[in-house]
């Protein structure tokens, strides 16, 4: 008998313990939020609704010190750490460009997203691109390995 594949809604990380970020947050607590919570990326919503706008993730933060630090006058190549970056908001560096999918997508769907646009994360919305929860590349194999 073959196996129903899982859903997106029953292996995602609920919207409740989704690390988020909002789109006004400065770039430093934002990374500060994400290496409190252990997470490579979060979210960045919008009001109570929970609007998905973007992602950031720790790639779109380190591309940005490393601009930072190119920049820098002089051709002096020394280390600009976070804190030493021209200071920004969370909106100008989020990825806009989002990887989305409904409860109802299956596993199959899911991973071939992750793979095909090279991403860690999927998130989870509903019609209104409400924030519904969260499925990263880790939750994505444990699923795999369950089915």
């Amino acid at each position: 008998v073959p196996r129903k594949s899982k859903k997106a809604g029953e292996i995602m990380i609920p919207f409740e313990k989704v690390t988020t970020l909002s789109p006004d947050d400065s770039l430093e607590d934002a990374a500060r939020r994400l290496d409190a919570a252990g997470v490579s990326g979060a979210p960045v919503v919008v009001g109570r609704e929970r609007k998905v706008v973007g992602v950031l993730s720790e790639s779109d933060i380190l591309r940005y010190v490393e601009k930072t630090e190119a920049e820098m006058k002089g051709g002096e190549r020394a280390m600009v750490t976070l804190e030493h970056a021209i200071p920004t908001r969370v909106k100008n560096l989020m990825s806009k460009d989002l990887v989305t999918v409904g409860q109802e997508a299956g596993l199959d769907e899911v991973v071939r997203l992750m793979v095909r646009r090279k991403v860690n994360r999927v998130v989870v919305v509903d019609r209104k691109s409400t924030l519904r929860g969260l499925i990263a590349r880790a939750d994505g194999l444990r699923a795999a390995q369950e089915a």
